[in-house]
């Protein structure tokens, strides 16, 4: 069972976001700079910090369980093709081919989740930057008129 839980320290503005699922915790944190106290937000670091976690969830999906039986499929493949007996036409070659396929499926799948979630929380960095940038200068008009 996935379970979900934030933290969140307005002193320290940092936000942690931990996923557990089954045995494995992953965790992603959101640290706020200093420069951008003023528009320090529990939301905007648990989004970060969620989204980091995610990307540590899948990578480790990708390479500790999702590779790693790949591996011991193509060992296994390559094992029997050396076997006198083997035909490349049975129902068992076909079958470890096509899961074969399935696991390159699957780990080429997880990657493009990967630099998505990434590429997602690099856009939502510099779109709150560019919009915190934005409330700081209409801050300084406002002051200076």
């Amino acid at each position: 069972m996935k379970r979900i839980t934030y933290d969140w320290d307005p002193v320290n503005g940092t936000s942690i976001c931990t996923i557990r699922d089954h045995e494995k915790v992953f965790y992603g944190m959101a640290y706020c700079r200093e420069e951008d106290r003023d528009m320090m937000s529990e939301k905007t670091g648990m989004t970060i910090a969620m989204m980091r976690a995610q990307i540590e969830q899948l990578i480790d999906t990708r390479d500790n369980e999702l590779k790693p039986s790949l591996k011991a499929l193509r060992v296994y493949l390559n094992t029997i093709n050396q076997s006198q007996r083997h035909s490349p036409d049975s129902y068992e070659a076909r079958m470890l081919q096509r899961q074969i396929k399935q696991y390159e499926e699957k780990i080429d799948l997880i990657q493009d989740m990967i630099r998505t979630t990434k590429g997602s929380l690099k856009i939502y960095m510099n779109d709150k930057a560019e919009f915190y940038n934005k409330v700081r200068a209409n801050r300084d008009k406002d002051k200076n008129n």
